[in-house]
């Protein structure tokens, strides 16, 4: 390339990238809804991806660490070296994710009896949160009947609704 031209032919290329880019941006927001569903699908598939990925950093020094532990063992019981590390490896994964998945059971088992009281106390109190509710709605709007009327019905029609999905 001539040296005379070279840096007209840069600022070709930067303009026509940058033209390129503002085509690309202007078809993001104007297919966004097709973006955003795009997205959504790569997110779903890249899901479970990224747990594994999370649970293998959370698990790797764990594991690690029992394998440092038990290869000497191993090899103190006679074990061949690449028995003893394969051996290693495997009762560390082994250890590593129980320790992991009882970890998760007793964080659930831990949060799911709190979780079951709140529910009952909001659903106990329901009927004084709609209440309460009514008589702030009833204040703000007392000097319209007509919607005040319409609120009362909807109100009741809600209350009566949740009161049966909560019993049922």
């Amino acid at each position: 390339m001539n040296k005379k031209y070279g840096n007209h032919f840069l600022w070709g290329i930067t303009a026509v990238l940058t033209f390129i880019t503002c085509i690309f941006i202007f078809f993001i927001l104007y297919r966004f809804d097709a973006v955003k569903a795009f997205f959504k699908t790569l997110s779903s598939i890249l899901t479970p991806i990224t747990i594994g990925i999370v649970i293998a950093y959370l698990v790797t020094p764990i594991v690690n660490f029992l394998n440092k532990k038990l290869y000497p063992l191993l090899q103190k019981w006679r074990f061949s070296e690449r028995a003893a590390k394969s051996t290693a490896k495997g009762v560390s994964i082994f250890l590593a994710l129980t320790f992991l998945v009882s970890i998760v059971f007793a964080v659930i088992y831990l949060i799911i009896p709190q979780l079951a009281k709140n529910i009952t106390g909001f659903i106990n109190n329901l009927e004084t949160y709609f209440t309460n509710l009514y008589n702030w709605f009833s204040g703000f709007i007392d000097d319209k009947p007509e919607l005040l009327a319409s609120i009362h019905q909807i109100m009741e029609r809600v209350t009566t609704a949740l009161e049966t999905w909560t019993t049922t």
